[in-house]
């Protein structure tokens, strides 16, 4: 389930970030009418993998978990000291398809999202025109404002 915010009684907002459904089915499905939710099996991940495509670059940081965090499905809400950002190169058919997958958009930018499995696969989660960049150019010291900046230029 992708990030949602909701209000509760006290008008406090809360955001969902993906969560483990119990293998015991215990439940409660009564909100569902009211807003989308993603099911998927869920993948054993060695690290999460952001991607930002600029124009014909691509720049890619794992994140792994740590601390705290360790074995968490959903890094995003994780804080600095639980998080831990390298520079990841992904293999050069994905590169090049998530650069296609941007093109076929129509656009010039986008963040993407991978899981690189414990089974060595890349799994591809999804692809967000307006998403963050700036936590990859520190993560992995790449000149994303840069290619930004000559891109609009």
């Amino acid at each position: 389930v992708a990030k949602q915010v909701i209000r509760d009684d006290n008008q406090k907002f809360h955001a969902i970030f993906t969560t483990r459904i119990p293998m015991n089915g215990n439940v409660d499905f009564s909100l569902l009418a009211s807003s989308p939710a993603i099911f998927q099996e869920e993948i054993q991940r060695e690290v999460d993998i952001r991607t930002v495509v600029v124009g014909d670059k691509v720049f890619s940081i794992s994140i792994e978990q740590i601390g705290g965090k360790t074995g968490d499905v959903d890094y995003r809400d994780g804080k600095g000291k639980d998080l831990v950002y390298k520079p990841h190169r992904l293999p050069e058919n994905i590169e090049k398809a998530a650069v296609r997958l941007v093109r076929a958009f129509g656009l010039e930018y986008s963040a993407m999202d991978f899981i690189l499995g414990k089974d060595g696969i890349y799994y591809f989660l999804e692809s967000n025109p307006c998403g963050a960049w700036v936590f990859v150019q520190n993560g992995g010291n790449y000149p994303i404002a840069e290619c930004l900046a000559k891109l609009l230029s």
